[in-house]
């Protein structure tokens, strides 16, 4: 279904476009320091898992490396749920862009804020904000 050899191709490029050594990405990521070389060569593709902890590393989508996508922070054809959820998405740059000209300052504030941290980032502020607006509902 996907190649191992594209897929490490695609990780190679996302690392060297960071400036990421594939060694030190292999060891913290707690993977075999051949385990891109096997991929590369036509061999075994990545456990789910692994492939996990090298998108996390690079701060990138699973769907990006599988190649089911060429935009890092999207999921398959969906934009990730922060941008839908807060009525935004991401261009190719990865750059919050807001679609409703009626939003007040702080709003506006807070898509500034969004489109200057990392898709993981944006995650963990999403649910810090859930869980502040469950709690104040009380």
């Amino acid at each position: 279904m996907y190649e191992s050899t594209k897929i490490a191709e695609r990780i190679k490029l996302t690392a060297k476009s960071q400036n990421i050594v594939i060694k030190d990405m292999l060891f913290k990521c707690g993977l075999s320091k051949n385990a891109l070389s096997s991929m590369a060569s036509g061999g075994s593709t990545p456990k789910s898992e692994n492939l996990a902890k090298i998108a996390d590393y690079l701060d990138c989508s699973v769907d990006y490396l599988l190649g089911r996508t060429d935009n890092p922070n999207v999921n398959g054809n969906n934009v990730s749920n922060i941008e839908t959820t807060i009525g935004t998405h991401v261009t190719g740059t990865g750059n919050i862009v807001n679609h409703y000209p009626q939003q007040n300052e702080i709003e506006k504030e807070l898509c500034s804020i969004l489109s200057e941290l990392n898709l993981r980032d944006r995650t963990e502020l999403l649910t810090m904000i859930y869980n502040f607006a469950d709690e104040h509902k009380k």
